[in-house]
Protein backbone atom coordinates (compact mmCIF):
# COMPACT_ATOMS: atom_id res chain seq x y z
CA UNK A 1 0.00 0.00 0.00
CA UNK A 2 1.09 3.87 -1.00
CA UNK A 3 2.67 4.64 2.07
CA UNK A 4 0.74 8.02 1.95
CA UNK A 5 -2.42 6.27 2.97
CA UNK A 6 -0.40 4.08 5.53
CA UNK A 7 0.94 6.39 7.83
CA UNK A 8 -0.28 7.38 11.07
CA UNK A 9 -0.97 10.91 10.25
CA UNK A 10 -3.11 13.07 7.58
CA UNK A 11 -2.20 16.39 8.69
CA UNK A 12 -4.12 17.85 5.74
CA UNK A 13 -7.50 16.39 7.04
CA UNK A 14 -6.28 18.58 10.10
CA UNK A 15 -5.88 21.54 7.96
CA UNK A 16 -9.07 21.03 6.37
CA UNK A 17 -10.38 21.02 10.10
CA UNK A 18 -9.70 24.26 10.79
CA UNK A 19 -11.56 26.09 7.10
CA UNK A 20 -14.71 23.70 8.05
CA UNK A 21 -15.00 25.20 11.40
CA UNK A 22 -14.45 28.98 10.50
CA UNK A 23 -17.16 27.93 8.28
CA UNK A 24 -19.70 26.61 10.96
CA UNK A 25 -18.46 29.68 13.29
CA UNK A 26 -19.50 32.12 10.64
CA UNK A 27 -22.88 30.12 10.16
CA UNK A 28 -24.00 31.64 13.44
CA UNK A 29 -23.31 34.81 13.03
CA UNK A 30 -27.06 35.47 12.43
CA UNK A 31 -27.55 38.44 13.08
CA UNK A 32 -25.90 39.69 10.06
CA UNK A 33 -29.23 38.74 8.28
CA UNK A 34 -30.82 41.41 9.85
CA UNK A 35 -28.24 44.45 8.63
CA UNK A 36 -29.05 46.39 5.17
CA UNK A 37 -29.13 44.15 2.33
CA UNK A 38 -28.50 41.16 5.36
CA UNK A 39 -29.75 38.72 2.12
CA UNK A 40 -25.93 39.13 1.38
CA UNK A 41 -24.79 37.05 4.54
CA UNK A 42 -28.03 34.94 4.03
CA UNK A 43 -27.69 34.02 0.54
CA UNK A 44 -23.43 33.02 0.07
CA UNK A 45 -22.19 33.08 3.83
CA UNK A 46 -24.91 31.02 6.13
CA UNK A 47 -24.58 27.56 5.08
CA UNK A 48 -22.64 24.86 7.12
CA UNK A 49 -24.41 22.11 5.82
CA UNK A 50 -21.21 20.55 4.15
CA UNK A 51 -18.69 21.54 6.53
CA UNK A 52 -20.84 19.93 9.91
CA UNK A 53 -21.01 16.35 7.18
CA UNK A 54 -17.27 16.93 6.64
CA UNK A 55 -16.67 16.51 10.60
CA UNK A 56 -19.32 13.60 11.20
CA UNK A 57 -17.96 11.64 7.91
CA UNK A 58 -13.95 12.06 9.12
CA UNK A 59 -14.87 11.07 12.79
CA UNK A 60 -16.02 7.82 11.05
CA UNK A 61 -12.92 7.69 8.69
CA UNK A 62 -10.70 8.46 11.73
CA UNK A 63 -11.66 5.54 13.57
CA UNK A 64 -11.72 3.21 10.83
CA UNK A 65 -8.41 4.77 9.89
CA UNK A 66 -6.43 4.28 13.33
CA UNK A 67 -8.28 0.69 13.98
CA UNK A 68 -6.14 -2.67 13.54
CA UNK A 69 -7.60 -6.18 13.31
CA UNK A 70 -5.59 -6.80 16.38
CA UNK A 71 -6.54 -3.56 18.30
CA UNK A 72 -8.34 -4.48 21.76
CA UNK A 73 -11.92 -3.13 21.51
CA UNK A 74 -14.44 -3.69 24.16
CA UNK A 75 -16.82 -6.69 24.39
CA UNK A 76 -19.78 -5.17 22.37
CA UNK A 77 -22.00 -4.65 25.51
CA UNK A 78 -23.88 -1.66 26.65
CA UNK A 79 -21.33 -0.77 29.36
CA UNK A 80 -18.36 -1.50 27.22
CA UNK A 81 -19.55 0.44 24.31
CA UNK A 82 -20.46 3.73 26.95
CA UNK A 83 -16.91 3.41 28.54
CA UNK A 84 -15.39 3.69 24.95
CA UNK A 85 -17.75 6.81 24.04
CA UNK A 86 -16.71 8.29 27.08
CA UNK A 87 -13.14 7.63 26.36
CA UNK A 88 -13.05 9.21 23.16
CA UNK A 89 -14.38 12.73 24.63
CA UNK A 90 -13.08 12.51 28.07
CA UNK A 91 -10.49 15.12 27.00
CA UNK A 92 -13.12 17.41 25.78
CA UNK A 93 -15.33 16.85 28.41
CA UNK A 94 -13.89 19.75 31.64
CA UNK A 95 -14.12 22.57 28.85
CA UNK A 96 -17.62 21.09 27.86
CA UNK A 97 -19.43 21.20 31.65
CA UNK A 98 -17.91 24.69 32.37
CA UNK A 99 -19.23 25.90 29.43
CA UNK A 100 -23.02 24.41 30.35
CA UNK A 101 -22.61 27.32 33.80
CA UNK A 102 -21.18 29.73 31.92
CA UNK A 103 -24.02 29.69 29.12
CA UNK A 104 -26.85 28.93 32.05
CA UNK A 105 -28.17 32.26 33.09
CA UNK A 106 -28.07 33.47 29.24
CA UNK A 107 -30.80 30.40 29.13
CA UNK A 108 -32.45 30.77 31.88
CA UNK A 109 -32.74 34.59 31.10
CA UNK A 110 -33.91 33.70 27.81
CA UNK A 111 -36.29 31.09 28.87
CA UNK A 112 -37.92 33.52 31.63
CA UNK A 113 -38.06 36.42 28.44
CA UNK A 114 -39.91 33.87 26.51
CA UNK A 115 -42.62 34.08 28.46
CA UNK A 116 -42.35 31.52 30.95
CA UNK A 117 -42.48 31.98 35.21
CA UNK A 118 -39.21 32.04 36.77
CA UNK A 119 -40.32 28.47 38.64
CA UNK A 120 -41.41 27.33 35.02
CA UNK A 121 -37.59 28.50 33.26
CA UNK A 122 -35.50 27.29 35.79
CA UNK A 123 -36.96 24.06 35.35
CA UNK A 124 -36.94 23.74 32.32
CA UNK A 125 -33.01 25.39 31.98
CA UNK A 126 -32.34 22.65 34.77
CA UNK A 127 -33.89 19.49 32.94
CA UNK A 128 -31.54 21.03 29.65
CA UNK A 129 -28.37 20.94 32.07
CA UNK A 130 -29.39 17.33 33.42
CA UNK A 131 -29.33 16.12 29.65
CA UNK A 132 -26.62 17.76 28.89
CA UNK A 133 -24.35 16.78 31.60
CA UNK A 134 -24.98 13.06 30.72
CA UNK A 135 -24.52 14.48 26.86
CA UNK A 136 -27.97 13.09 25.69
CA UNK A 137 -29.50 16.10 24.54
CA UNK A 138 -29.53 15.10 20.88
CA UNK A 139 -31.24 12.15 21.26
CA UNK A 140 -34.25 13.49 22.30
CA UNK A 141 -34.88 14.69 18.57
CA UNK A 142 -36.52 17.96 20.21
CA UNK A 143 -34.82 20.80 19.22
CA UNK A 144 -35.42 22.79 22.57
CA UNK A 145 -33.58 20.01 24.34
CA UNK A 146 -31.11 19.07 21.56
CA UNK A 147 -29.71 22.50 21.26
CA UNK A 148 -29.50 22.48 25.30
CA UNK A 149 -27.81 24.84 27.15
CA UNK A 150 -25.05 25.69 25.09
CA UNK A 151 -26.71 25.33 21.68
CA UNK A 152 -23.64 23.72 19.34
CA UNK A 153 -23.29 20.91 21.98
CA UNK A 154 -25.81 18.90 19.97
CA UNK A 155 -22.41 18.28 18.50
CA UNK A 156 -20.90 16.61 21.05
CA UNK A 157 -23.98 14.92 22.18
CA UNK A 158 -24.28 13.38 18.94
CA UNK A 159 -21.04 12.64 18.29
CA UNK A 160 -21.09 10.47 21.85
CA UNK A 161 -23.88 8.73 21.11
CA UNK A 162 -22.39 7.61 17.84
CA UNK A 163 -18.87 6.41 19.68
CA UNK A 164 -20.87 3.98 21.86
CA UNK A 165 -22.16 2.43 18.60
CA UNK A 166 -18.35 2.54 17.02
CA UNK A 167 -17.30 -1.10 18.48
CA UNK A 168 -20.00 -2.68 16.95
CA UNK A 169 -19.55 -1.10 13.71
CA UNK A 170 -15.56 -1.80 13.52
CA UNK A 171 -16.20 -5.46 14.15
CA UNK A 172 -19.24 -5.69 11.69
CA UNK A 173 -16.62 -3.76 8.90
CA UNK A 174 -14.51 -6.20 9.90
CA UNK A 175 -15.84 -8.79 7.86
CA UNK A 176 -16.14 -6.39 4.24
CA UNK A 177 -13.72 -3.53 4.62
CA UNK A 178 -10.86 -6.11 2.24
CA UNK A 179 -13.09 -6.57 -0.55
CA UNK A 180 -13.71 -3.70 -2.62
CA UNK A 181 -17.21 -5.06 -4.00
CA UNK A 182 -18.71 -5.13 -0.56
CA UNK A 183 -17.45 -1.89 0.32
CA UNK A 184 -18.72 -0.26 -2.85
CA UNK A 185 -21.50 -1.92 -2.69
CA UNK A 186 -22.46 -1.06 1.08
CA UNK A 187 -21.50 2.36 0.17
CA UNK A 188 -24.48 2.51 -2.15
CA UNK A 189 -26.78 0.82 0.48
CA UNK A 190 -25.74 3.46 2.69
CA UNK A 191 -25.91 6.70 0.25
CA UNK A 192 -29.70 5.44 -0.58
CA UNK A 193 -30.61 4.79 3.62
CA UNK A 194 -29.25 8.86 4.26
CA UNK A 195 -31.61 9.87 1.24
CA UNK A 196 -34.63 7.46 2.75
CA UNK A 197 -34.53 8.70 6.45
CA UNK A 198 -34.14 12.45 5.66
CA UNK A 199 -37.69 12.01 3.79
CA UNK A 200 -38.88 9.58 6.90
CA UNK A 201 -37.56 12.07 9.10
CA UNK A 202 -38.93 14.92 7.84
CA UNK A 203 -42.59 13.72 7.52
CA UNK A 204 -42.28 12.98 11.36
CA UNK A 205 -40.98 16.56 11.86
CA UNK A 206 -43.87 17.83 9.81
CA UNK A 207 -46.69 16.05 12.07
CA UNK A 208 -44.86 15.58 15.44
CA UNK A 209 -42.93 17.10 18.06
CA UNK A 210 -40.15 15.45 17.08
CA UNK A 211 -38.87 18.59 15.29
CA UNK A 212 -34.87 17.86 15.26
CA UNK A 213 -34.49 14.06 13.48
CA UNK A 214 -32.93 15.28 10.12
CA UNK A 215 -30.25 17.21 11.39
CA UNK A 216 -28.94 17.38 15.35
CA UNK A 217 -29.87 13.32 15.59
CA UNK A 218 -27.67 10.79 16.03
CA UNK A 219 -30.37 8.89 14.07
CA UNK A 220 -29.50 10.40 10.65
CA UNK A 221 -25.56 10.92 11.64
CA UNK A 222 -24.49 7.39 11.90
CA UNK A 223 -25.19 6.74 8.36
CA UNK A 224 -22.66 9.36 8.13
CA UNK A 225 -19.77 7.98 10.93
CA UNK A 226 -20.96 5.17 8.52
CA UNK A 227 -19.74 6.37 5.27
CA UNK A 228 -16.57 7.29 6.81
CA UNK A 229 -15.94 4.19 7.46
CA UNK A 230 -16.58 3.17 4.45
CA UNK A 231 -14.19 5.66 2.76
CA UNK A 232 -11.57 4.30 4.91
CA UNK A 233 -11.91 0.70 3.41
CA UNK A 234 -12.39 2.44 -0.27
CA UNK A 235 -8.91 4.42 0.26
CA UNK A 236 -7.26 1.74 1.47
CA UNK A 237 -8.76 -0.85 -1.23
CA UNK A 238 -8.34 1.67 -4.33
CA UNK A 239 -6.30 0.24 -6.93
CA UNK A 240 -6.36 2.98 -9.07
CA UNK A 241 -3.52 4.86 -10.53
CA UNK A 242 -2.31 7.32 -7.31
CA UNK A 243 -0.79 9.72 -9.56
CA UNK A 244 -3.64 10.88 -10.80
CA UNK A 245 -5.30 12.41 -7.24
CA UNK A 246 -2.63 15.21 -7.39
CA UNK A 247 -2.44 18.92 -7.17
CA UNK A 248 -5.16 19.29 -10.07
CA UNK A 249 -7.66 17.16 -8.72
CA UNK A 250 -7.64 18.45 -5.21
CA UNK A 251 -7.86 22.29 -7.00
CA UNK A 252 -10.90 20.71 -8.89
CA UNK A 253 -12.24 19.59 -5.40
CA UNK A 254 -11.78 22.24 -3.28
CA UNK A 255 -12.96 25.19 -6.05
CA UNK A 256 -15.88 22.71 -6.43
CA UNK A 257 -16.38 22.90 -2.67
CA UNK A 258 -16.07 26.89 -2.47
CA UNK A 259 -18.86 27.56 -5.36
CA UNK A 260 -21.51 25.27 -3.81
CA UNK A 261 -20.92 26.97 -0.26
CA UNK A 262 -20.71 30.36 -2.07
CA UNK A 263 -24.19 29.59 -4.44
CA UNK A 264 -25.64 26.82 -2.88
CA UNK A 265 -28.37 28.80 -1.01
CA UNK A 266 -29.29 30.63 -4.46
CA UNK A 267 -29.79 27.55 -6.65
CA UNK A 268 -33.15 27.08 -6.59
CA UNK A 269 -33.30 23.23 -7.11
CA UNK A 270 -34.77 20.47 -4.43
CA UNK A 271 -33.27 20.84 -0.63
CA UNK A 272 -32.74 16.48 -1.22
CA UNK A 273 -30.94 17.05 -4.19
CA UNK A 274 -28.76 19.55 -2.29
CA UNK A 275 -28.34 17.33 0.60
CA UNK A 276 -26.96 14.96 -1.91
CA UNK A 277 -24.81 17.32 -3.00
CA UNK A 278 -23.46 18.10 0.24
CA UNK A 279 -22.71 14.66 0.91
CA UNK A 280 -20.73 13.80 -1.85
CA UNK A 281 -18.95 17.22 -2.24
CA UNK A 282 -17.59 15.96 1.34
CA UNK A 283 -16.98 12.05 0.69
CA UNK A 284 -14.92 12.91 -2.84
CA UNK A 285 -12.91 15.96 -0.76
CA UNK A 286 -12.20 13.41 1.98
CA UNK A 287 -10.95 10.85 -0.40
CA UNK A 288 -8.92 12.74 -2.40
CA UNK A 289 -7.15 14.30 0.23
CA UNK A 290 -6.42 11.33 1.93
CA UNK A 291 -3.48 10.66 -0.06
CA UNK A 292 -1.79 13.60 0.19
CA UNK A 293 -0.65 14.29 -3.35
CA UNK A 294 -0.52 17.49 -4.20
CA UNK A 295 0.51 21.19 -3.38
CA UNK A 296 -2.55 22.03 -1.27
CA UNK A 297 -2.59 19.05 0.83
CA UNK A 298 1.24 19.51 1.76
CA UNK A 299 -0.03 23.08 2.39
CA UNK A 300 -2.87 22.22 4.87
CA UNK A 301 -0.54 19.99 6.33
CA UNK A 302 1.84 22.64 7.95
CA UNK A 303 2.48 23.90 11.40
CA UNK A 304 0.22 26.46 11.28
CA UNK A 305 -2.51 24.37 10.24
CA UNK A 306 -2.59 21.30 12.32
CA UNK A 307 -1.95 23.30 15.18
CA UNK A 308 -5.05 25.45 14.56
CA UNK A 309 -6.97 22.79 13.35
CA UNK A 310 -6.39 20.20 16.44
CA UNK A 311 -8.24 23.11 18.31
CA UNK A 312 -11.47 23.08 16.12
CA UNK A 313 -13.32 21.47 18.88
CA UNK A 314 -12.40 24.14 21.55
CA UNK A 315 -13.42 26.69 19.36
CA UNK A 316 -16.54 24.90 18.09
CA UNK A 317 -17.94 24.71 21.99
CA UNK A 318 -16.38 28.01 23.12
CA UNK A 319 -17.31 30.62 20.13
CA UNK A 320 -21.20 30.13 21.13
CA UNK A 321 -21.44 31.21 24.79
CA UNK A 322 -18.85 34.00 23.43
CA UNK A 323 -21.19 35.12 20.77
CA UNK A 324 -24.20 34.83 22.78
CA UNK A 325 -22.98 37.65 25.76
CA UNK A 326 -20.55 39.38 22.83
CA UNK A 327 -24.36 39.82 21.08
CA UNK A 328 -26.28 40.95 24.12
CA UNK A 329 -23.42 43.67 24.99
CA UNK A 330 -22.75 45.12 21.41
CA UNK A 331 -27.05 44.96 21.29
CA UNK A 332 -27.06 46.82 24.50
CA UNK A 333 -24.18 50.01 23.28
CA UNK A 334 -25.49 50.23 19.85
CA UNK A 335 -28.96 49.51 19.15
CA UNK A 336 -28.73 50.63 15.62
CA UNK A 337 -26.78 48.12 14.39
CA UNK A 338 -24.08 48.95 11.07
CA UNK A 339 -22.33 46.87 8.72
CA UNK A 340 -19.28 48.80 10.47
CA UNK A 341 -20.67 48.29 14.23
CA UNK A 342 -21.49 44.33 12.60
CA UNK A 343 -18.18 43.42 11.33
CA UNK A 344 -16.21 44.43 14.39
CA UNK A 345 -18.56 42.39 16.46
CA UNK A 346 -17.92 39.22 14.80
CA UNK A 347 -14.41 40.36 14.20
CA UNK A 348 -14.67 40.38 18.40
CA UNK A 349 -16.23 36.67 19.06
CA UNK A 350 -13.37 35.49 16.73
CA UNK A 351 -10.59 36.80 18.30
CA UNK A 352 -12.33 35.87 21.88
CA UNK A 353 -12.32 32.65 20.44
CA UNK A 354 -9.01 32.50 20.02
CA UNK A 355 -7.63 34.08 22.89
CA UNK A 356 -9.65 31.67 25.29
CA UNK A 357 -8.67 28.38 23.31
CA UNK A 358 -5.45 29.56 23.39
CA UNK A 359 -5.52 29.90 27.06
CA UNK A 360 -7.36 26.81 28.26
CA UNK A 361 -4.68 24.44 25.60
CA UNK A 362 -1.67 26.31 26.65
CA UNK A 363 0.60 23.77 24.85
CA UNK A 364 -1.79 21.02 24.68
CA UNK A 365 -3.96 20.90 21.77
CA UNK A 366 -7.04 18.72 21.85
CA UNK A 367 -7.46 16.13 18.81
CA UNK A 368 -10.06 13.80 17.92
CA UNK A 369 -9.88 10.51 15.97
CA UNK A 370 -10.40 12.39 12.50
CA UNK A 371 -7.14 14.02 12.88
CA UNK A 372 -5.80 10.94 12.27
CA UNK A 373 -3.39 10.78 15.07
Amino acid sequence: MNSSVSKKRINSFTGLRFYMMIIIMLSHMEFLSLLPNGYVYSRFFHNAYVAVNFFFILSGFGLAYSYKSNEHLPRITLGGSISYGIKRIKKIYPVYFILLFVCLPYCLYFSISDGNTIIVAFCKTIFKLILDIFLVQSSTGILQLSTGINSVSWFLSTLFLLYICCPLLLKLNEKIKNSLKAVSLFCGINLALIIIFYYIFEAIESRTFFDSLSYTSPYLRIFYLISGILLCDMVKLSKSNLNAFNTFSETVIVLLNILWFVFRNSITIDIHIKYIVDFLLCVLLIYIFAFERGYISKALSNSFHVKAGNNTMYWFLIHYPIRLYVHAIFSFFSPSVTWYISIIEVTTIFVLTFLVTNIITGKKHYSTDASMK
